[in-house]
C-alpha cells in the first residue's frame, strides 16, 4: 500500500481519498495527515517520562528512567536541614533548627546530548543531634567526565544551620538557609524556633519539601519527633535532660521530558 491511494468507506458513501507515504517511518512514529488527503510518519509530541529520585548522592545520565529520548528536564533540589538543641536538667529548652534551601530549574538538555551526557547529583543527608550539626548541601552539576559542549548552570541549595541547646538560659533557633540563585525558581528555608514554655517553639525551620509532626499529648517528657518529607530543620522535645533531634535529609528530583 505505499505510496498508493487508499479510500475511507462512511457507511454506504465514499470518504477522503488518502495517499500512503513512499516507505514506511521509524519505531514509534505515527501516521499523520496534512489535511489534504497526504500521510506520512512523524515523531509523537513531547511529554513526561519519568521521575528520577535521588535520596543519596550519586550520578544521573539522561534516561535514566528508562526512556531513550530524553531532551528536558525539570530539576528539584532541596538541602537538609539543621539539628536541634537539647534541653537541660532544668529544663532550659533549645533552639530548634533552620530548613534547607530549595531550588527548581528547567534544563534543555538537547536530543544529542550535546549540553548534559552525565551529572553528579549531590543529596545532603539529614543533619544529626549530637553533636548539633547544620544541614547539608544538596546540588545537581554537569560532570567535568561528562564531556559535550554548551552551558551548564550548576543547581546549589544551602543547608539550614543548627539550633543551639539549652544550657542555663533558653537556646537559639538555627537560621534558614539563605535563597538561592542557581534555580528559576528558589526559596530560602525558615528559621527555627527559640527555646521556650510554649510548645510551639519546638518546631524546627519550614522547607519547600518538609512538614513536620505535632506531639499527641505535649505534657511529660517526650524526644524530639521526626520530621516527614524533605529538608526541615529539626524540632525540640519535652521536659527535662532531652537530647536535640535530627533533621529532615534532601532530595533531588529528576523529572524527565521528550
Amino acid at each position: 500500500m505505499v505510496g498508493t491511494v487508499i479510500a475511507k468507506i462512511k457507511g454506504s458513501s465514499a470518504g477522503d481519498d488518502y495517499t500512503m507515504p513512499a516507505s514506511d517511518g521509524a519505531a514509534d512514529e505515527f501516521l499523520k495527515t496534512d489535511g489534504s488527503g497526504n500521510l506520512s510518519f512523524a515523531s509523537a509530541g513531547g511529554g513526561f517520562l519519568g521521575l528520577v529520585p535521588f535520596e543519596s548522592s550519586g550520578d544521573y545520565t539522561p534516561g535514566t528512567s528508562g526512556h531513550a529520548d530524553v531532551s528536558k528536564i525539570i530539576v528539584e533540589v532541596q538541602a537538609s536541614g539543621g539539628g536541634s538543641g537539647g534541653i537541660d536538667g532544668v529544663g532550659y529548652v533549645g533552639g530548634s533548627g533552620g530548613g534547607g534551601a530549595y531550588a527548581l530549574k528547567f534544563l534543555d538538555i538537547g536530543t544529542d546530548r550535546s549540553v548534559i551526557t552525565k551529572c553528579t547529583v549531590t543529596v545532603g543527608a539529614a543533619s544529626s543531634a549530637t553533636p548539633v550539626a547544620p544541614g547539608n548541601t544538596s546540588s545537581f552539576a554537569k560532570a567535568s567526565s561528562g564531556g559535550g559542549s554548551g552551558s551548564f548552570t550548576t543547581i546549589t541549595c544551602a543547608g539550614g544551620s543548627g539550633g543551639s541547646s539549652g544550657s542555663g538560659a533558653q537556646g537559639s533557633g538555627g537560621a534558614g538557609a539563605a535563597k538561592p540563585t542557581t534555580g528559576d525558581i528558589n526559596y530560602a528555608g525558615g528559621s527555627g524556633a527559640h527555646g521556650g514554655s510554649n510548645f510551639l517553639t519546638a518546631i524546627g525551620g519550614w522547607s519547600k519539601l518538609g512538614g513536620y509532626n505535632m506531639h499527641t499529648n505535649p505534657t511529660g517528657s517526650h524526644a524530639p519527633t521526626a520530621n516527614v518529607g524533605y529538608g526541615r530543620g529539626a524540632s525540640v522535645g519535652t521536659g527535662v535532660s532531652q537530647s536535640g533531634g535530627a533533621s529532615g535529609p534532601g532530595i533531588v528530583l529528576v523529572w524527565e521530558y521528550k
